[in-house]
């Protein structure tokens, strides 16, 4: 009897369980514009302006739906008071709903970026299909004409632009971006955050670099508007809004700050030697030490080529190259920690750094974070050991 009853009630659970099927209206993907990248600026009446790039496949033939030759993409804009009632604008100029699923790159611009951003981002993150790891950057001209540059390498030119930006990460020149982490330290801190900055880069140094790439025998076409833009500077946000740029050198002492160095490059010179050292396998800890936060820097590093060699490098010279290193690192470090502190800006991480170190200092930190940064002087201990295969190499070429 008692069996009888146990499966009867697994039947009934399991009928129930039928019921809870969702009510969610299903879109067919002929119905969606996948959008690749989101460039946002504040008009001069005050409205929204929005620019899609969306993904628009140029086949070369019945068997080819997208040829990698052509630039895959198109561009929309659309206007509104609110960036909901933009993209609704664009829905309806499209025919199809903007699915934000393949989002690659959101671009804020200068004239946004301005005023509080808190109403823009909020709209993302209420949007069911934003993608967490899409890259965040603000412009130093307009996000409209960023977005709308048609690169041609890649299939798509948010590809080339994302590409880009996984670069400037790699070789430490820009902080890493994407929305998620963005997100979550806007609300942590109430409203301080650090953003890439995107620049278009001077006309000599485009005309050079087009000039190079002519030499190489690359297509100039699509390259040339590529090198059309760089990632140069960080924007610090605070309260929602831009307060300052750092320069590139501070950028670069912000990636041992934050312990995102993972590729930087630092040019060393030592009476008649001039060399490029590659750092890898760097570990960046940091600790309370008396009355100031002390930040451990170790790294290990590698020659890539003598700029310029000496008549006769020898151990002692490169033992000089790695102290110059390690002063090289500390003044970086320096630098972006003044700057930062010099904003009273609550962008690194420090309550979450320190807080095994000393716990009262954690609890001052963490009920004021801004007012206890400022007032905190900072000791860099950097130790950098150089590979010596760079010194065998050179000693038997001048031997």
């Amino acid at each position: 009897m008692k069996r009888v009853l146990k499966s009867l009630l697994a039947l009934l659970l399991l009928g129930s369980l039928l019921l809870l099927t969702g009510c969610i209206q299903g879109v067919q993907t002929s119905e969606l514009a996948l959008v690749e990248a989101v460039g946002i600026d504040r008009t001069q009446d005050g409205q929204l302006k929005v620019t899609l790039q969306i993904f628009a496949p140029q086949g070369s033939g019945s068997s080819t739906a997208v040829d990698s030759s052509k630039n895959n993409s198109a561009i929309l804009t659309a206007t509104g008071e609110t960036l909901s009632q933009a993209m609704e604008q664009a829905n309806r100029a499209q025919g199809k709903t903007m699915f934000l699923g393949h989002n690659r790159v959101i671009i804020l611009g200068q004239s946004l970026v301005q005023e509080s951003v808190q109403p823009i981002l909020s709209y993302f993150d209420r949007s069911e299909s934003t993608r967490q790891n899409a890259r965040v950057l603000v412009s130093a001209v307009s996000a409209e004409e960023i977005v709308a540059t048609g690169v041609q390498q890649g299939i798509l030119s948010a590809e080339s632009l994302e590409s880009m930006i996984q670069q400037g990460e790699d070789s430490d020149g820009a902080l890493e971006c994407n929305y998620f982490t963005i997100s979550m330290q806007l609300d942590d801190t109430g409203g301080s955050t650090l953003i890439p900055v995107i620049r278009p880069v001077e006309e000599q140094q485009q005309e050079l670099a087009s000039q190079e790439q002519s030499s190489g025998g690359e297509d100039g076409s699509g390259m040339s508007l590529l090198n059309a833009f760089e990632i140069q500077g960080t924007a610090l946000i605070q309260d929602y809004a831009l307060k300052t740029v750092f320069s590139q050198e501070e950028t670069k002492g912000l990636c041992f700050l934050l312990d995102q160095v993972d590729s930087q490059v630092l040019v060393l010179h030592h009476e008649n030697t001039t060399l490029s050292a590659h750092l890898h396998q760097c570990s960046v800890s940091w600790q309370l030490s008396g009355d100031g936060a002390v930040l451990t820097v170790q790294a290990q590093a590698t020659i890539d080529e003598l700029l310029q060699p000496g008549e006769a490098e020898n151990a002692n010279d490169f033992s000089a190259m790695e102290e110059q290193a390690k002063q090289e690192i500390t003044s970086l470090c320096q630098s972006a920690y003044g700057a930062v502190c010099s904003y009273r800006a609550n962008v690194l991480e420090l309550a979450d750094q320190l807080k095994w170190s000393d716990s009262k200092a954690w609890e001052a930190m963490t009920s004021n974070p801004e007012e206890y940064l400022s007032s905190l002087p900072l000791t860099v201990k950097a130790s950098v050991t150089f590979d010596r295969t760079g010194l065998e190499t050179n000693q038997k070429t001048q031997g």
